[in-house]
């Protein structure tokens, strides 16, 4: 008999999954963040269910103090190599 397929390993969100995890590995290689941008298109996608889940995303930021967002659900950045890399934009 055949071995079962295994199941994916579960997922593991570090802070360099978070948006100042990735400001801090960008700064720390050397990478410009030129855009940033916010959506909640997640929910939006959802239809009621999404409609129904945006409360409950505004109790989860009223709970943790401001440390989780219910202003979007996706964070798209734009990152950029810059052509000297001694040159930094402040």
């Amino acid at each position: 008999r055949p071995a079962a397929p295994a199941a994916p390993p579960a997922a593991l969100y570090e802070r360099v999954a978070s948006r100042e995890g990735m400001r801090w590995y960008c700064v720390m290689r050397g990478l410009v963040i030129s855009e940033e941008y916010t959506s909640r298109d997640g929910l939006d996608a959802m239809g009621a269910t999404g409609r129904s889940l945006g409360p409950l995303c505004r109790l989860a930021a009223l709970l943790s103090r401001g440390r989780l967002s219910a202003g979007h659900t996706e964070v798209t950045l734009v990152i950029r190599k810059p052509e000297n890399r001694f040159a930094r934009v402040i």
